[in-house]
C-alpha cells in the first residue's frame, strides 16, 4: 500500500511539473483549472464534463464545479499559454527530425441550413467524383510525432468556413 500511495504522489507531482511549465505558478486559478481537469479526467476515466466534476469530489454543488469548468474551458487562452504549450510539446519531439502532420479536411453539414459561416466544401466521401460540393466546414489541424512512442502531439485545430479571411493569414504566418 506504501508503494501506491509513493506512486500517486510521484505521479501527481509531474503532473503539477508539467501544468507549471504551461501555465506557469503566478496564474493560480489555470493551474488548479489544468489540475482539475486532468485529475477528473483520469479518475473518471471520461471525457463528459459532468463526469469530470464528479470525480472531483468537490465540497461545493455538483452545478457550480460544471459551471466552474464550462468558463474556464470557454476561455481562449492566451499568447504566453500557447507558446508554453508548443514549447512542452516540441520538447518531446526528436531534436533533429522534427515529423509534422497538416491536415486540411472537410466536415459535412449537408442538412445544416442556419449554421454560422457554412459554406461550399468538397465531398471526398465521392472518390470518383471530384466536382461534388456540399454545405460544411474545413477543419485544419497540426500534430506531431513524438520521439519515443510514436504517438501524435496535438498542436492546432481549428473549425473554420471558407468565408473567414483571418484563418489564412494565421496560417500564413505559422509557416
Amino acid at each position: 500500500m506504501k508503494n501506491a500511495n509513493l506512486l500517486v504522489s510521484h505521479l501527481i507531482e509531474k503532473i503539477e511539473n508539467l501544468v507549471g511549465k504551461i501555465v506557469g505558478k503566478s496564474s493560480g486559478r489555470q493551474f488548479k483549472f489544468y489540475l482539475d481537469m486532468t485529475y477528473g479526467i483520469l479518475k473518471s476515466k471520461s471525457i463528459v464534463l459532468n463526469e469530470i466534476a464528479h470525480a472531483l469530489n468537490e465540497e461545493t454543488s455538483l452545478k457550480k464545479v460544471n459551471e466552474r469548468l464550462y468558463k474556464n474551458l470557454m476561455r481562449i487562452p492566451d499568447i504566453n499559454e500557447r507558446h508554453n504549450m508548443i514549447k512542452v510539446g516540441l520538447s518531446y519531439m526528436r531534436e533533429n527530425e522534427k515529423v509534422f502532420l497538416i491536415d486540411d479536411t472537410d466536415v459535412m453539414k449537408p442538412y445544416g441550413k442556419v449554421f454560422e459561416g457554412m459554406a461550399k466544401v468538397r465531398d471526398a466521401s465521392y472518390p470518383g467524383e471530384s466536382t461534388k460540393y456540399d454545405h460544411g466546414y474545413k477543419v485544419t489541424t497540426i500534430t506531431g510525432l513524438s520521439s519515443k512512442k510514436k504517438q501524435p502531439i496535438p498542436f492546432y485545430d481549428h473549425v473554420h468556413s471558407p468565408f473567414e479571411l483571418d484563418f489564412y493569414q494565421l496560417i500564413t504566418s505559422l509557416i
